[in-house]
């Protein structure tokens, strides 16, 4: 929970979609220099009691929790936090978030919805509207979809089967 991972963004745009739909709940996964600050901006928050401040948990913990939830936010403002991403892939969870370079340029605006940054105010509308769009069933449902096909691009037997053609390629020549 460092300041550079945009969990303060995801609260606020949390708060604002929570003031319209009565069924999200949200978790925050993780420990960190942040997390007094964080703290008590959810104790302040008007939706505190559908936020829940989880610090760190152990992997098997994270994994169901991963595997339980609807979609994953990742508001990191710098490259980084890249894992997060596989393991939404992995788990066929759309995916909002913020747009860095790197990691976001492999991604699907069928899968994801890519934030980019903006001045603050910006930035958070754009996380609510991202997080409103999976809040649609079928929006939900398309995006796990791509989730699960860009997973099986990512296999070790997929990239294998890439190197193997590479190689070949090579010595045919």
């Amino acid at each position: 929970l460092d300041a550079w991972r945009g969990f303060d963004l995801v609260i606020e745009a949390f708060t604002i979609l929570a003031a319209k739909r009565n069924e999200v709940e949200l978790t925050v996964i993780g420990d960190g220099s942040d997390r007094g600050r964080l703290t008590k901006m959810v104790e302040n928050s008007p939706c505190k009691e559908r936020i829940k401040m989880m610090g760190g948990v152990p992997q098997a913990e994270y994994n169901t929790m991963m595997q339980e939830c609807d979609i994953v936010v990742n508001a990191a403002l710098k490259e980084g936090a890249v894992t997060v991403m596989f393991d939404a892939i992995a788990n066929a969870k759309p995916l909002v978030c913020v747009e860095t370079g790197g990691y976001t340029e492999a991604l699907s605006r069928e899968m994801c919805e890519i934030v980019s940054k903006h001045d603050r105010e910006q930035t958070i509308s754009e996380l609510y509207y991202g997080m409103l769009r999976f809040c649609d069933p079928e929006e939900k449902r398309m995006a796990a979809a791509e989730c699960q096909n860009m997973a099986k691009s990512l296999s070790w037997e997929e990239k294998g089967k890439c190197i193997r053609d590479a190689i070949l390629e090579i010595t045919e020549r």
